[in-house]
């Protein structure tokens, strides 16, 4: 389009906004209101016409032209709802990651869907979806170490739910300590943080309530641990855990009304800090954590409400820095989800961002993002909420899946792809759950650059969802995959070479030689205090004899002691902060503790 027919357009827009406005006053309507609602209809219009026709004069992309289609026909888009997250996983195991999406409003059901294998999906009605708790959040997780998905939803102004995987498809609805409390919760983020073999949960809760971090005790039960993030009420809307300064520890990120925060894990110890992206308040509705540019280091995504949304560089000293202007930095659209994908299978990671109006959409291109011509159905009506790629009929080209509110239908888009070659990687952890909290680097053949993924239970999509765990890689045009490194959370890393492209692998943690995991017992034991200043003292059946290991954060045997009996005292300050566990072995029974050195 011509600049100066683009001017007089614009022009005449606004022209057609103040006299309207000016009409509508006359006849004693609510000015306010008509102008909120002209200058938005007017902008969607505007906005669609101008940035698809290379507005911004961006560069040409360096990839072929990628053609999305929407399924009108998708039993995902034919349920009207207040719809908020959505969260994929394989929850029945047939290899094929499902979703489940909440419905935020008027008591609405949410939905579930099964996803077929063959490129369909299944609506499916059971007791996740029975009843109408106005959930906000939803995240799969294997909180019990069975092997299969289980489900958490956080609702608002009700008990939180969750429900436990029974096999078969099957769920029971659990109560416990993350279901007591009533609060307006937005999310829940999941990962071993303490590193005990047991995933634990943070909770963010809205309208000036605290936030609570649960300690998994691994034998169905959560401990609260208190902190900062307990006593302030920040109006927290989104979290999510986060290895970004690469210590083999998940760091916490908290996206607020106000300033966010950063907790980085210091041995299983969670200390505030002020770093550059909780310096400003923007209403950040999602925080995300990706290595958009490929030096293997998590780099930081924040969706605002309020303000434009912000992407900060790992400066890979502890911080992050902000670089200069972007497309997605100049835009104020009251965003509220953001989600990154190689869509185009170039070996680099892409951005859409939903927002209430006209959705946005930027191809990374030599690490810059530009705007780019936006997948939309023709009744888009401007109100979204969440959104991911998802690669969900496993044929290498990550598709859109889009939560409206509104009562709204939701958007689905098929990629229709390029000739990029492209590679799935699925890690599972020793129980044959997802591998929470991994690293997945791989180097394509021909390639110096490493690309980076972390599976994550909670990261991106707005309002407390997440997606799949099955991770994916564009390759551009390598074959094959030179080197594959695996961090696994927790373990050891392992690499394996020569890997085949335009397929799924899967790879399954071993279990480790030191690995801790609680052991039911009946036995009369304790270990007190909890938490200690070095000074641990045991307290044994006097009638056996046990032989003592005591393992670091890092799961680490660093002491061993023998002819335990009875209650004893050990001396441990010399040891530094954090969670370590204690291994007592006798003739009769195996006894496992953990307790934390501050």
């Amino acid at each position: 389009m011509d600049s100066t027919v683009q001017v007089i357009l614009i022009i005449t827009i606004v022209l057609i906004i103040i006299g309207c406005e000016r009409f509508l006053a006359k006849i004693n309507f609510n000015r306010r209101a008509a102008s909120t609602i002209l200058k938005k209809r007017l902008l969607i219009i505007f906005l669609s016409t101008f940035f698809s026709s290379e507005f911004l004069a961006n560069p040409e992309p360096t990839s072929d032209i990628i053609q999305f289609e929407f399924q009108s026909e998708s039993i995902l888009v034919l349920e009207q709802g207040f719809s908020e997250a959505m969260a994929w996983g394989d929850y029945d195991n047939d290899g094929f990651e499902d979703v489940y999406v909440s419905n935020g409003w008027g008591n609405h059901v949410n939905f579930l869907y099964k996803n077929d294998g063959e490129g369909g999906f299944e609506k499916v009605t059971n007791i996740l979806t029975d009843d109408k708790s106005n959930s906000l959040g939803a995240n799969w997780v294997d909180f019990d170490n069975d092997g299969d998905l289980d489900l958490f939803l956080c609702n608002k102004l009700q008990k939180n739910s969750l429900y436990e995987n029974k096999g078969n498809s099957e769920f029971e609805k659990l109560n416990c300590e993350l279901t007591i409390k009533v609060n307006y919760t937005t999310s829940s983020a999941w990962v071993d943080y303490d590193l005990d073999g047991f995933i634990d949960c943070f909770i963010t809760n809205y309208d000036n309530q605290p936030n609570y971090l649960y300690r998994n005790l691994g034998d169905g039960k959560f401990e609260e641990i208190n902190g900062t993030w307990s006593t302030e009420s920040l109006s927290s809307l989104n979290a999510t855990w986060s290895d970004f300064n690469n210590d083999g520890y998940p760091d916490l990120f908290v996206g607020n009304r106000l300033n966010n925060d950063i907790y980085v894990n210091q041995n299983g110890n969670l200390v505030k800090l002020s770093l550059i992206p909780t310096q400003h308040a923007n209403t950040t509705y999602t925080v995300c954590l990706a290595d958009f540019n490929n030096d293997s280091w998590l780099d930081l995504l924040e969706i605002n409400w309020f303000g434009k949304n912000k992407i900060f560089t790992n400066n890979q000293q502890g911080d992050f820095t902000q670089p200069p202007y972007s497309d997605y930095s100049q835009e104020l659209e009251n965003s509220e989800g953001g989600a990154f994908g190689d869509y185009d299978n170039d070996g680099d990671l892409d951005l859409f961002v939903t927002n209430d109006g006209l959705n946005s959409m930027f191809e990374n291109i030599e690490f810059t993002f530009h705007s780019t011509t936006v997948p939309h159905s023709e009744d888009d009506l401007g109100n979204s909420n969440g959104i991911f790629w998802v690669d969900y009929d496993k044929n290498g080209t990550q598709d859109l899946f889009i939560t409206n509110g509104g009562n709204q239908d939701n958007q689905f888009f098929l990629n229709n792809g390029n000739e990029n070659n492209w590679i799935l990687i699925n890690c599972l952890n020793e129980h044959g759950s997802p591998a929470i909290g991994t690293k997945i680097r791989i180097k394509p053949t021909g390639s110096s650059e490493w690309q980076m993924r972390e599976i994550n239970s909670q990261s991106c999509g707005g309002y407390g969802g997440h997606a799949g765990f099955i991770q994916h890689f564009g390759l551009a045009s390598a074959t094959s995959i030179d080197s594959l490194k695996i961090e696994w959370l927790g373990g050891k890393a392992e690499v394996i070479t020569n890997i085949e492209a335009n397929k799924e692998h899967s790879f399954k943690q071993s279990p480790s030689t030191n690995d801790v995991a609680f052991v039911k017992s009946d036995k009369k034991n304790t270990v007190y205090p909890v938490p200690s200043s070095g000074l641990v003292t045991l307290v044994l059946p006097k009638n056996e004899v046990f032989q003592l290991a005591l393992f670091s954060p890092n799961r680490k045997l660093i002491i061993q002691e023998r002819n335990i009996q009875g209650t004893t005292t050990f001396n441990w300050n010399h040891l530094t902060a954090g969670v370590y566990f204690i291994k007592l072995q006798s003739d009769q029974s195996t006894l496992l503790h953990k307790f934390i050195i501050q």
